[in-house]
């Protein structure tokens, strides 16, 4: 998605199911729109608690930082590479798998 309120929006219009329309949402913490997004997820989990997210970012404040970890969210720096973001998607999803 190109925002994080468009993506929002998503995740709102798939709420009446019951069912997250995405296993794993990658989102960066700076937007550039009016919420960042750590907001934007933590509007996402008010839907659907469970959702596995990985919070990416070369330019978040520290306090962000450790307030997304806090709150159970996978960090990722940028810049990473490939074989660091795969690592981190199946890490993310196999704990997913293990608490089922």
């Amino acid at each position: 998605m190109d925002s994080g309120l468009r993506a929002y929006e998503h995740f709102s219009r798939a709420a009446g199911s019951g069912q997250s329309p995405f296993d794993l949402v990658i989102m960066d913490m700076v937007l550039g729109e009016v919420l960042d997004g750590l907001q934007v997820i933590e509007k996402i989990q008010r839907l659907f608690p469970a959702q596995k997210v990985i919070v990416v970012s070369g330019h978040a404040p520290t306090e962000r930082a450790e307030l997304a970890v806090k709150r159970g969210l996978t960090w990722l720096a940028k810049p990473y590479d490939m074989e660091t973001l795969a690592e981190t998607v199946q890490g993310v999803l196999r704990s997913d798998a293990e608490t089922r």
